[in-house]
């Protein structure tokens, strides 16, 4: 009796573990679970769907994120993105050209502009960056947007918004097929995420014009939403909840039972129904 009550007691430990880490990181904002990035070779892939084949006009992309340490000089951190058009981004910046600032968070973007004059290239290849305390193990709703109408760009972090000047004859987003990559990108030195990316939606419009309130819970979707994805269950891909068919696959990516402390219940579910 005392052995079984021993081995009992050893496999709870064990089952409970990753609930245990999950609750102690503080849990997703907008609750449920979601996908774990471990750095190099770790990413989530869109191959097809809506978001592939669709002109993107206006942009905004955000998600919450938790990162567990930090890039280094020079390596870019992907959190989601379509190569070629647009990313949101984790930068290290240059000491040299930022000190203090212990991470930015940044917009790249592509656009079938004029070049302003002394760049290279007929198209405008942009980025704009955002100083900002980021601390690491902790959640931080990140969002970045383009208007292709004014030709401003917008970042924010917790609800705070910065944005750009007009950037002159920048046009229209470039129209591409690429792939869409959460948390890296294949093949690409230094582009790496080492932490959770929770709720990511993708949506053809500007959404903050302002600073604005934190949204609560799950994303919701909109007729300006194209692709929305809230990480509720992990079976090697993850469904689109915007109805547009954008499925997202998994290379490397870990899962933990990500929920809000006080939900011991429902995580212990998830981990005895194996979802």
């Amino acid at each position: 009796m005392r052995r079984a009550s021993a081995f009992l007691a050893i496999l709870m430990a064990v089952l409970l573990l990753p609930v245990s880490l999950a609750l102690a990181q503080g849990g997703s904002p907008a609750g449920g679970t979601c996908p774990e990035f471990s750095g190099r070779d770790s990413f989530l892939i869109l191959e097809a769907g809506k978001l592939v084949d669709t002109k993107i006009e206006n942009v905004t992309v955000e998600a919450w994120i938790y990162l567990r340490s930090l890039p280094e000089v020079g390596e870019v951190w992907v959190i989601a993105g379509k190569p070629g058009a647009f990313e949101l981004q984790v930068i290290q910046p240059d000491p040299n050209h930022a000190p203090g600032v212990p991470v930015a968070l940044a917009l790249a973007f592509h656009t079938d502009g004029q070049a302003p004059a002394g760049k290279v290239g007929t198209k405008w290849d942009g980025s704009v960056s955002l100083g900002i305390s980021m601390g690491i193990n902790e959640w931080h709703h990140v969002s970045a947007s383009f208007n292709t109408s004014s030709d401003v760009a917008g970042l924010s972090i917790d609800g705070n918004l910065r944005t750009s000047r007009a950037i002159p004859d920048a046009g229209d987003l470039v129209y591409t097929r690429s792939p869409l990559y959460i948390g890296g990108v294949s093949g690409r030195e230094g582009s790496y995420f080492d932490g959770f990316i929770d709720e990511v939606r993708v949506s053809n419009a500007v959404r903050y014009k302002d600073n604005f309130k934190l949204p609560r819970g799950f994303f919701e979707a909109d007729r300006s939403t194209l692709a929305l994805w809230h990480f509720d269950r992990d079976k090697g891909f993850y469904a689109d909840s915007s109805g547009n068919g954008n499925m997202l696959m998994g290379k490397g990516v870990g899962f933990l039972p990500v929920e809000p402390a006080g939900k011991l219940p429902s995580a212990w579910a998830v981990i005895k129904s194996g979802r």
